[in-house]
């Protein structure tokens, strides 16, 4: 697993944003969405597929993570200016979006935002809008008491969140654990298992050890109940993937499927597993994403109607795995 070299980009209002590159430095670009409680460090897990795919990964930091600044966003739909201006500072006219977990709704957000600059959207086990009052009860009640409380209460949700990062700095091997089996993480080899260890470890520095850590993330869940949009309005020639796990328990498909069926071209990806499933088969699903970046749509429906997309949603099969 490669160490990308982070760099900062000074934005047009003064603030820093971390960002690092990933994958094929000459590929085809993406911009990667980490997922909550994460940082740019999730990217070196698809480091090496990427590059397999010839795929570009750009990765920030969102704000009060690492070293990008801390900054509260009225709607997640704004936080596609920082995006707008990393790419601009690269170069980079037209790019993908791709998000993971918590990440996935901003990557939506800018595709949304920025119709005219995302190819595509690809999402893995995303975060539907909180403010729908169904996608809130169906998730575990510890967790939502903890996106609510976030929102609602968030100077004792600041005390729980800093007691939590005391935790994980001196236990880290015990809170990795707990991660993946909250998680419903897949079985993986044991060099797949170490690198998600040095992953967890270098994404908790980026966001627990830093001074702005946990009010960047209390901003965060609030974005999550503010998106700017309702997903019927999300441009029509975007396309979607979605991967999700059949037995996610933190972000169930009983939430993820209002993505999907209100989204107008979406494809959906039903795999087993829970949230981190797509770990066990990232080259496949990053080799999807370079078809899609190639225009190879046949694995989207061609018709943008809620009618067609709920039958075809529901009856999607799991993932082909790569030989």
């Amino acid at each position: 697993m490669r160490t990308a070299n982070p760099c900062l980009l000074r934005l047009s209002d003064g603030r820093l944003l971390e960002y690092a590159v990933y994958g094929d430095p000459r590929g085809k670009p993406v911009l990667y969405c980490h997922g909550f409680l994460g940082s740019h460090h999730q990217g070196a897990l698809v480091d090496d597929c990427a590059r397999r795919n010839g795929l570009r990964i750009i990765a920030p930091n969102r704000p009060g993570i690492g070293h990008s600044s801390l900054h509260k966003f009225p709607l997640m739909t704004a936080t596609a200016a920082d995006s707008a201006e990393l790419m601009d500072a690269l170069h980079i006219d037209v790019f993908a979006a791709v998000g993971v977990s918590g990440g996935g709704c901003f990557a939506l957000s800018c595709a949304f935002a920025l119709p005219d600059r995302v190819r595509f959207t690809a999402v893995a086990g995303c975060m539907a809008p909180l403010n729908v009052t169904h996608n809130l009860r169906h998730m575990k009640m510890i967790r939502r008491m903890f996106l609510s409380g976030c929102h609602d209460h968030d100077r004792i949700a600041g005390w729980g969140l800093r007691a939590l990062f005391v935790f994980c700095r001196n236990f880290p091997h015990i809170a990795y654990r707990l991660l993946t089996m909250t998680s419903s993480a897949p079985s993986v080899s044991a060099e797949m298992q170490r690198r998600l260890e040095t992953m967890f470890r270098e994404d908790y520095a980026a966001v627990f050890m830093q001074p702005s850590g946990v009010r960047g993330l209390i901003d965060e869940v609030y974005l999550y109940f503010h998106w700017g949009f309702d997903l019927p309005e999300f441009p029509e020639h975007v396309p979607v993937l979605l991967f999700h796990g059949r037995g996610d328990d933190v972000i169930p498909w009983s939430v993820a499927r209002g993505i999907a069926r209100y989204i107008p071209r979406c494809r959906t990806f039903l795999m087993p597993g829970g949230h981190l499933t797509f770990l066990t088969d990232m080259n496949n699903l990053f080799r999807i994403v370079r078809q899609a970046w190639d225009g190879d749509y046949s694995l989207l429906p061609s018709v943008a109607t809620k009618q067609n997309l709920t039958a075809h949603v529901l009856h999607s099969t799991a993932m082909v795995p790569s030989s």
